[in-house]
């Protein structure tokens, strides 16, 4: 060995020595399967090795890319709160609109009166109703299914509130049917009703029509005369959050939500049941139609249903 050697010099035909990977070493801090085997570049680092270990947060922190003073703030929320009130106002504007809309479409409907009164169910459920005379029920306190005979004109008092709604069921083009439905809508224009007529000729029909008044929730769906009788006995209790009223005829098993109006000549309880002599065309007068809507409807108003009113 000479003194170049001993200083520390590498020969001059030294092949160099090769380097040999660690195994299983990776470029990022959980490079090493197992912490225990990992390697490190001694050369690069002095000392004793550690692992930082860095949570979610900051992870999430360091790869947040930076602003450069002077550089815009990139903004959270498209538009300006300016705009955006804007908005805000153009859409309420817009179901103002489409809420006009409606109440035009409503007005074109073929038997509907009073459209303008349809947003107004709510106050007419609050609406504060007239009392009904001493002589209406009299000593008696009705239970379903009941006969009451009210006197004459002891619910004159009682009127529907504004905005409140009717469907009229009728069937058929009888004169009886044709007096009562007449009757009703004269009620319906003199208290500003809401009232919507829909016309059957077969059972099916007044089946259908049931079906379409109930799902339009009104405050009360009257049946006008014989015609209804048969079907309404079997539908209307399957609505017994609606409230029926039926003139000129009654039901054989009425449940609570059904309300009937009768009198001589007017008293059909439905096919196979009674007598002949208690459908009488001519008894239903102009009059009598008028006081039957008068007198049922002020019965329902004021929650006496599920009972006959009898007018003698």
């Amino acid at each position: 060995m000479n003194d170049r050697q001993r200083a520390g010099e590498p020969r001059a035909n030294s092949a160099p020595v090769p380097v040999v990977p660690a195994p299983h070493q990776g470029t990022g801090s959980f490079g090493s399967r197992s912490p225990r085997r990992r390697r490190f570049d001694t050369g690069a680092i002095r000392g004793p090795a550690t692992l930082e270990v860095m949570s979610p947060r900051a992870i999430r922190s360091s790869t947040a890319p930076t602003r450069t003073p002077g550089s815009p703030r990139s903004p959270r929320r498209t538009g300006s709160p300016r705009s955006r009130g804007v908005a805000v106002l153009l859409a309420a504007a817009a179901a103002v609109v489409a809420a006009g809309v409606f109440a035009a479409g409503c007005a074109a409907i073929t038997g509907v009166t009073n459209p303008a009164g349809a947003a107004g169910a709510g106050a007419a459920a609050s609406a504060p109703i007239a009392a009904l005379d001493d002589g209406f029920l009299g000593a008696v306190s009705p239970t379903p299914e009941a006969t009451i005979s009210p006197e004459p004109g002891s619910w004159n008092a009682v009127t529907p509130p504004a905005g409140y709604r009717v469907v009229l069921i009728s069937a058929g083009d009888d004169s009886a049917t044709t007096t009562l439905s007449t009757a009703v809508r004269a009620w319906a224009e003199g208290h500003d009703v809401v009232f919507q007529q829909l016309r059957a000729m077969t059972d099916d029909e007044v089946e259908e029509r049931i079906d379409q008044a109930a799902a339009s929730e009104p405050d009360l769906v009257i049946g006008a005369g014989a015609g209804v009788v048969d079907v309404f006995a079997l539908i209307t209790g399957q609505y017994l959050a609606q409230q029926f009223l039926v003139l000129g005829a009654e039901l054989p098993e009425p449940t609570a939500n059904v309300t009937s109006v009768i009198w001589p000549g007017a008293m059909f309880r439905g096919t196979g049941l009674g007598s002949s002599g208690e459908i009488d065309p001519t008894s239903v007068t102009a009059r009598r139609a008028r006081d039957a809507i008068a007198a049922g409807s002020a019965s329902v108003l004021h929650g006496h249903t599920g009972i006959v009113l009898d007018l003698g």
